[in-house]
């Protein structure tokens, strides 16, 4: 059962599939190679116009390429794959040199009270696909 924040990875045939039916999608910066790339999507909340038997996700572009905020759908039958939540202690690597204080806590902290802590937002964005999401004004 798949959840909103849910990461998914999408077979490239099925991301092709995807852009069919989305129009207009495929001519946004980096998109087009996505899934090729072996980049992840988020399962996000239904709107309205989303099909019942589709799989609703997103996906958010870098800063510098617009920070859009693309929602598009998979169907119920395409080659998708969930993917395991994203833990601090694997993305502490992608943190600029001066969270890793805090991160270094947190981690302590998690192992403390037996809790892996999880990533959301520009460091998970930066974490599973390499590219600029964290600026300057990221906060930890």
């Amino acid at each position: 059962m798949l959840r909103r924040h849910d990461l998914l990875r999408a077979d490239p045939g099925a991301w092709d599939a995807m852009l069919r039916c989305h129009p207009g999608i495929a001519d946004l910066p980096l998109v087009a190679d996505w899934a090729r790339l072996d980049r992840p999507v988020i399962v996000r909340r239904r709107m309205v116009g989303d099909f019942a038997d589709s799989v609703p996700t997103a996906l958010p572009l870098p800063p510098c390429h617009g920070k859009r905020r693309l929602a598009f759908s998979f169907s119920s039958d395409a080659a998708i794959t969930a993917l395991p939540p994203v833990l601090l202690r694997d993305a502490a690597r992608t943190t600029p040199t001066e969270w890793r204080p805090v991160v270094a806590a947190l981690l302590d902290f998690g192992d403390a009270i037996k809790v892996a802590p999880r990533v959301f937002g520009a460091l998970l964005w930066e974490h599973t696909t390499g590219l600029p999401y964290l600026t300057s004004s990221s906060i930890l």
